[in-house]
């Protein structure tokens, strides 16, 4: 929910999109066709090419390289063609030079695990108005699952583009099960005998400036889904096949597992210490399915190395629970901010990413998330259609995973400001956190080095506009054994002008990072929106007690306000208590799916309207008489 505030050393807004009438894009997708010719074994032969055109400065550097990334184990890859056209019409080839393979990113992270490289094209000469072209042949000798063709392919409302073009040629030996949205085509006259052909074409889009905090384009843009799988049941079978085997309990893994849980005898117990074993001691390395292949490494060998991709973590703390009696099953979800789940069961792009179900207590665990605790799931994962390999009956189900919710996903700030004699105000704040938000705050705040604290307090402050400094008090992020809550010091000189009357503005909240003014921040900018965004749910309670300093009396205090909104509602009330203001805020999102659609976006633009006027509200002070 709050992306763009999870970073402490860099905040800043995220500028508007521009009106669609004085948007640029960068560049513009003049011809894209991909043919794909599958042999009867599920590998294939990718032939693609690709004609694009420069628009801006910002289109030199998204075009100055082309990256085909490829696995060497499975696949090869040969760029038949690659020239850069100038804006004046000279063609200028990209030489030998310009073609460079280089490790990927994931597998120098992890190269024990990983194979995949990257055959970068590097065009020169580019300015605006010049074209690039490339040609390449992708040989993908053997499929993610044996004899399985699929694939998964959008094509982007925010991308300015001529023509694409998807050409499959299938053996009539495979059957293959489709699902097209928003693109024009399907079966045509077969390329050679004994073969079945499809030519699918998205036209002209003109680009649409985009917006900030979207979920994934393949959610709402022309999309096509093809697989030769019957059924998501076939996948989990297939995925088993491959990966069960891999979960081995080893005479090392049980010794491992004994000693994670020496002097724990309850079940529950045991599988949240292994859990929080796996999540602090192994390294995460982020090798999507398709890139880092669907076969997961010996559990034994992931425990010794101290590192892995989700399919290794889901593996090492399967093997882990069966050597205390638990039972568990891998889980496939998409782990990126995509919920649209194809009826064609394709086993990437749908699903990049695996984690654990606990049947024994309907639970599901991530141990790639790191600092979440047992039992919550990142917000990413929340209300997302997943793949249960095995439900605990033996059988593969497809399961809605959980959304957030007032009971379990908390905010709470307390507050404790002085107004000092000379107009200075200084104070502490405790937050605490649950759920979704505690995961949040952890990811948020770990970024911090050690004796950063009192930077990012500054940096924090000046977010919200305030001038003047502070420090973060912060317990262990990285015990995931009790929940996560830290203290904020402040101290705002000059703050306001005690001479005569004045006006006071609390900054609740201002040292927090989930808070309300953070959900001000975020959420409801734009008045409308194209494209949906998520939403969490969750329950916010914030109070403060402002103290006074002798000679200064309260004028009046903002009312009261109650709103009650379709997403939630939100309350504030204000009140003398002694010498001292009393303040408290509560806003409630339930009851919302994870994903908020355009249509339903001024909604939450009217509820942040409303929290956001109350967190302005002035209480009106004057000097005694």
């Amino acid at each position: 929910m709050y992306r763009k505030w999870l970073s402490l050393i860099a905040f800043s807004l995220a500028a508007l999109p521009a009106l669609a009438a004085d948007y640029t894009p960068s560049y513009t997708v003049l011809r894209s066709v991909a043919i794909y010719d599958v042999k009867p074994g599920g590998g294939y032969v990718e032939d693609v090419t690709e004609d694009l055109r420069v628009n801006t400065q910002a289109g030199v550097d998204d075009l100055s390289q082309y990256p085909i990334q490829f696995s060497t184990s499975q696949q090869s890859v040969e760029v038949l063609s690659a020239y850069t056209v100038s804006a004046a019409g000279k063609k200028i080839p990209v030489g030998k030079a310009g073609i460079l393979q280089q490790q990927s990113s994931e597998s120098a992270n992890a190269p024990m695990f990983d194979d995949s490289k990257v055959m970068n094209v590097i065009f020169p000469a580019l300015s605006a108005g010049a074209k690039v072209h490339v040609h390449f042949r992708r040989v993908v000798r053997e499929p993610l699952f044996p004899g399985v063709f699929a694939l998964q392919e959008y094509y982007s409302r925010n991308e300015d583009r001529e023509s694409s073009d998807l050409v499959v040629h299938l053996p009539r030996s495979m059957t293959l099960q489709v699902e097209a949205i928003d693109v024009q085509g399907g079966e045509v006259t077969p390329i050679r005998p004994g073969y079945r052909s499809w030519h699918w074409q998205a036209g002209r889009n003109a680009a649409q400036a985009p917006e900030s905090d979207a979920i994934s384009e393949a959610d709402y843009s022309p999309r096509i889904a093809l697989s030769t799988l019957s059924g998501y049941d076939e996948l989990a079978r297939a995925y088993a096949a491959r990966a069960t085997s891999k979960a081995i309990v080893t005479p090392y893994l049980r010794q491992l597992a004994d000693g994670i849980t020496q002097g724990l005898t309850e079940p529950r117990a045991q599988a949240e210490a292994l859990y929080r074993w796996v999540s602090n001691n192994i390294r995460y390395v982020a090798i999507y399915f398709g890139v880092g292949g669907v076969v997961p490494h010996d559990a034994e060998a992931v425990a010794r190395a101290l590192y892995g991709d989700c399919k290794d973590h889901v593996t090492l703390y399967q093997a882990l629970l069966a050597a205390k009696g638990i039972k568990s099953s891998p889980v496939l979800i998409n782990a990126d901010q995509g919920w649209w789940l194809s009826r064609v069961a394709v086993p990437t792009g749908t699903f990049n990413h695996a984690i654990n179900y606990l049947p024994q207590w309907n639970l599901f665990v991530d141990t790639t998330a790191q600092l979440a605790p047992f039992g919550i799931l990142p917000d990413t994962e929340a209300g997302k259609t997943a793949l249960v390999v095995d439900d605990g009956s033996g059988k593969s189900s497809l399961v809605k995973l959980p959304i957030s919710s007032p009971q379990q996903d908390r905010v709470r700030i307390d507050s404790n400001l002085s107004l000092q004699p000379d107009g200075s105000l200084k104070g502490s704040s405790v937050i605490s956190l649950a759920g979704v938000y505690d995961v949040m705050a952890r990811s948020a705040l770990s970024s911090i080095p050690p004796g950063g604290e009192s930077e990012a307090a500054g940096k924090l402050l000046a977010s919200r506009g305030l001038q003047g400094s502070g420090t973060l008090i912060l317990g262990n992020m990285y015990d995931l054994s009790k929940p996560f809550g830290y203290r904020a010091d402040l101290s705002l000189p000059d703050y306001v002008d005690l001479a005569g009357p004045t006006a006071v503005v609390l900054p609740t909240g201002g040292d927090s990072v989930v808070g309300l003014a953070a959900f001000v921040s975020w959420g409801g900018v734009q008045p409308g929106r194209r494209t949906p965004i998520m939403l969490d749910n969750g329950y916010y309670e914030e109070t403060a007690t402002l103290q006074l300093p002798a000679g200064i009396d309260v004028l009046a205090l903002p009312r009261a306000v109650r709103t009650d909104s379709p997403l939630g509602s939100y309350v504030s009330d204000y009140r003398r208590v002694g010498h001292a203001v009393q303040v408290r805020r509560v806003l409630v999102l339930k009851d919302n799916a994870p994903v908020l659609t355009p249509e339903r976006y001024p909604l939450l633009h009217q509820l942040v309207h409303a929290v956001a006027r109350d967190l302005r509200a002035q209480i009106l002070l004057q000097p005694a008489n």
